[in-house]
């Protein structure tokens, strides 16, 4: 069992989506303004549970000197920015897929894709 295997993820969490800073107080992780725009309900409450994920896997990343943003989700697709040392590691497919990707699908069937935004 790795890690993110090991994480307990809380999807039930009702605290306000906030902008938290990393140890140098950069603001690396925002979930309450994204780009995209939704206006169905369950589109809403899943972008919220999106961002309760990213927050729970949040130390496993931060440990190897990363961090994650969520950017948008459109329909099916989520779409993340890496930051740190995630932007140019030859790993981050395997953090997005086996780990961002899976803990995500687990908690919203009807995701299909998690989707790496770069600059």
């Amino acid at each position: 069992m790795n890690d993110l295997d090991k994480l307990q993820i809380d999807a039930e969490c009702q605290s306000e989506i906030k902008v938290s800073q990393d140890a140098q107080h950069q603001t690396v992780f925002k979930g309450s303004e994204s780009e995209s725009v939704l206006s169905d309900p369950a589109q809403i409450d899943a972008q919220q549970l999106i961002v309760k994920i990213l927050e729970g896997l949040l130390p496993y990343i931060a440990s190897h000197g990363g961090n994650v943003e969520f950017v948008a989700l459109r329909e099916t697709v989520v779409f993340i920015k890496f930051y740190g040392t995630c932007v140019q590691c030859p790993l981050s497919f395997y953090t997005v897929t086996y780990g961002i990707e899976r803990h995500i699908k687990a908690q919203i069937s009807w995701i299909t894709r998690v989707e790496v935004v770069e600059d």
